[in-house]
């Protein structure tokens, strides 16, 4: 609660905990807060989770919606996600880097999912033939772009890619890098605007334009006015800026 705090510790520690983080600068909203928490205790179905991926050759994370990436003692990768509550649906979106210098059928990995519940630990793996990508021909373009899931893709780019910028301008913003901030909201503009022509698939609405926008003034305001007001506003809209970023990726 407050501004003085480390929000990465905060939020870092309540993902290795399997808890939950929310930023409060006021009391306004604690009892909600702690309402919600309690009711949430009372339908824990797995007290921990967590999903461990093996990724195949040259295949690398980029993000797993914000989630701490934890290497195993073997090649897995562990991502932990957290409780799942009884009758509740989590979805996390995978950012990751697949070679496409030849043509081929690429093996993304293995996956599975674990969960810890009273009754012990439960294994669910993902079938091999999801976690696969065709790299396909020059000549075969549109039959690629003809095989995206629209919904998803708008997603990535609207929900999970805008909270990976926000995450970055937040980052920019503890450390006092208005250049570094600027970069990072021009940068995922730019590669908006990029993949809209690649894929035919247009993310431009009003409401997509005003949220971009009112990232910018928040770093315009975080620069203006004296050294104090700056410090204080950067570390606030800093804070703002990285519980929206989790709240955009882990509402996917």
């Amino acid at each position: 609660m407050g501004l003085g705090f480390n929000e990465i510790v905060m939020s870092s520690m309540a993902d290795y905990g399997m808890g939950t983080y929310g930023y409060l600068e006021h009391l306004g909203r604690l009892n909600e807060i702690l309402a919600n928490n309690l009711e949430d205790a009372r339908n824990v179905y797995a007290r921990a989770s967590e999903l461990r991926l093996a990724l195949g050759d040259g295949v690398t994370f980029v993000d797993a919606a914000g989630y701490p990436l934890n290497r195993s003692s073997g090649t897995e990768t562990v991502v932990p996600l957290g409780q799942i509550l009884s009758g509740s649906t989590k979805h996390v979106m995978l950012t990751l880097s697949v070679p496409t210098n030849s043509v081929r059928d690429v093996n993304i990995g293995s996956m599975k999912a674990v969960l810890t519940t009273d009754s012990g630990e439960e294994r669910i793996a993902v079938s091999d033939a999801a976690f696969r990508v065709a790299v396909l021909a020059p000549e075969l373009r549109e039959e690629a772009v003809a095989s995206i899931n629209s919904e998803v893709w708008k997603k990535a780019w609207t929900e999970n890619n805008l909270g990976m910028m926000r995450r970055d301008v937040a980052a920019a913003l503890r450390s006092g890098d208005k250049d570094a901030a600027t970069k990072s909201i021009a940068k995922y503009k730019s590669d908006v605007r990029k993949n809209e022509v690649a894929s035919g698939i247009s993310m431009n609405s009003p409401a997509f334009a005003a949220e971009i926008d009112s990232i910018g003034k928040s770093v315009e305001e975080a620069f203006a006015g004296g050294a104090v007001e700056q410090s204080e506003l950067q570390n606030r809209y800093g804070k703002e800026l990285h519980q929206k970023a989790l709240s955009d990726q882990r509402s996917n």
